[in-house]
């Protein structure tokens, strides 16, 4: 039965949305722990989604058994980003996917953004 292994490295506890998974309850996990989510051992399809603030942030989309029998993963910023999210298959860290410092990166870039250009995003 496939596993789905969700680490919070976090200090504060971290609630994620699961659908498809996790009898699509949703599941908090506690600052610098680790949950276990089963997954069935036949084809699957859901995403795993971080709420910051009460929003949707990063979202880890997962398909066990798909086409050809294979395993797909990927990172989708659905509504903004929040946090750091990042995805692999277990023991194999070429298959990550998504930026462990993805968030710092982002508060850097705007530090150096002239008030022109945040002004433009802003909208």
């Amino acid at each position: 039965m496939p596993k789905i292994f969700i680490t919070n490295k976090s200090g504060q506890p971290q609630k994620f949305l699961c659908h498809g998974f996790n009898n699509n309850k949703d599941l908090t996990v506690p600052a610098h722990s680790k949950s276990t989510l089963q997954a069935p051992d036949h084809q699957n399809s859901g995403a795993i989604i971080a709420v910051h603030d009460g929003h949707e942030g990063e979202q880890a989309e997962i398909t066990f058994n798909g086409f050809g029998g294979n395993d797909f993963i990927d990172i989708s910023n659905i509504v903004g980003a929040g946090g750091n999210i990042t995805i692999q298959q277990q023991g194999d860290a070429r298959t990550r996917k998504g930026d462990p410092l993805f968030m710092q990166n982002l508060r850097r870039a705007w530090g150096k953004a002239s008030p022109g250009t945040k002004n433009d995003l802003r909208g």
